[in-house]
C-alpha cells in the first residue's frame, strides 16, 4: 500500500493548487490518496478503515472545500462499494445518536490531475 497527499477538484482557472492557495479558498479539497494491492487488502476493508477513522467528522458539514469529508472513486464498482458503505455508516449512526444525524461525506468521481503530485 501506498499514500500521497494532494488536492482535488477545484476551478480550472486554479489548476496548480498549492497548500497557501487551498486554505485561501481556491476550491480544493486535501486529499489522501491510497494505492493498494487488492490481492493484499480489499477495497472494502479500506473504506471500512475510512469510516472508522473519520467518525463524527463524517458528520460535519464544512464551510470550505480545503476539509471537507470525501471519498473520490476511480470505478464503478468503487462508487458502489462506497455509497453502499456511507448508507450502513449512517444507519449505525442513527440508531446510536438519532434521526438527527447525518453523513455528509461525498462520493465523487475522481479524476487524474496532471498537475498534482497526489492525483497525476
Amino acid at each position: 500500500m501506498a499514500t500521497r497527499v494532494g488536492f482535488v477538484g477545484g476551478p480550472s482557472s486554479a489548476p496548480s493548487p498549492t497548500y497557501a492557495s487551498v486554505c485561501d479558498g481556491d476550491g480544493h479539497t486535501e486529499v489522501l490518496r491510497v494505492s493498494f494491492d487488492p490481492k493484499i487488502i480489499s477495497y472494502e476493508d479500506i473504506i471500512a478503515e475510512f469510516w472508522d477513522q473519520s467518525g463524527s467528522r463524517a458528520t460535519k458539514a464544512r464551510a470550505s472545500n480545503q476539509y471537507k469529508s470525501a471519498i473520490w472513486t476511480t470505478t464503478p464498482a468503487h462508487a458502489e462499494i462506497a455509497h453502499e458503505s456511507r448508507a450502513k455508516f449512517a444507519s449505525s449512526l442513527k440508531a446510536l445518536k438519532g434521526d438527527d444525524v447525518s453523513v455528509v461525506t461525498e462520493i465523487l468521481p475522481f479524476a487524474e490531475d496532471p498537475n498534482d503530485p497526489a492525483t497525476g
